[in-house]
């Protein structure tokens, strides 16, 4: 399960996978993003990815992994599906 580090007050989340999180932590001080501790991108906590990217304008993901079957893969139809085309 992923863990939400910060609330920020601006509209930008940032999802952290693997080692990055203490690596982003102060850009996403500096903006005021909410910051989330995925740690593992399977299994993917699309609960709480889908709840945090609700309530934002702007997700950003953060990872180490490799391009093919990253997050991203995991990540767009959840959100596309569930977030962006429900607004």
């Amino acid at each position: 399960k992923g863990e939400v580090v910060c609330r920020g007050k601006s509209k930008v989340a940032i999802f952290a996978f693997g080692t990055l999180l203490h690596a982003v932590a102060p850009t996403a001080e500096k903006i005021d993003a909410t910051l989330i501790d995925m740690r593992f991108v399977k299994p993917l906590d699309i609960e709480l990815l889908t709840s945090i990217a609700a309530t934002v304008d702007t997700v950003v993901t953060i990872e180490d992994h490799a391009a093919q079957g990253g997050s991203g893969g995991h990540r767009r139809p959840p959100v596309g599906a569930r977030v962006v085309l429900g607004r």
